[in-house]
């Protein structure tokens, strides 16, 4: 089935079917600009953006979908739902909750942008595992989740000089 025949209008469609990470990664980039239009670097901007949008509401709204719709979030992935989905919307919560945290506590940011690194890691090692030994493909959400960690990784890098 086609994904835009899966994604017909309803709420767990709107959770799980519009390309959220991708909207998220959006915001971060207009959100990097407005705080470098007032005074901020680019790299603490766009870190500080990064975790707000793409690990504070992100990992909000993921956690939505494997709490409220974990079947048909678990069909968007390729997975069959499982007790270990409320395992990541807890972690998902966490890190959503400490990812707009850190936006009003910029002392947060460094270390909460670690952690959504090596989370996010371990995300692309395992969907990268799966496709290899089932042949499944990876999520389209898989690259920007890449794009994520190499940009929050390319910040740390910068600002910890």
């Amino acid at each position: 089935m086609k994904n835009t025949e899966q994604c017909s209008l309803s709420a767990s469609k709107f959770v799980t079917c519009l390309p959220w990470p991708w909207i998220f990664f959006g915001f971060t980039l207009v959100s990097t600009a407005y705080f470098m239009n007032s005074g901020e670097s680019f790299w603490l901007s766009y870190l500080r953006s990064l975790v707000f949008f793409n690990g504070g509401i992100q990992c909000l709204w993921a956690a939505l979908g494997h709490l409220v719709f974990p079947l048909q979030t678990a069909q968007k992935i390729g997975w069959q739902s499982n007790g270990f989905q409320t395992e990541i919307g807890g972690v998902n919560i966490a890190f959503g909750i400490t990812g707009v945290l850190s936006f009003l506590f910029l002392g947060w940011i460094v270390p909460v942008g670690l952690m959504l690194t090596i989370f996010y890691s371990s995300c692309i090692y395992a969907h990268i595992r799966e496709r290899m030994n089932t042949g499944r493909k990876a999520s389209l959400m898989c690259l920007n989740t890449g794009i994520v960690v190499v940009s929050i990784a390319s910040a740390l890098i910068v600002l910890m000089r």
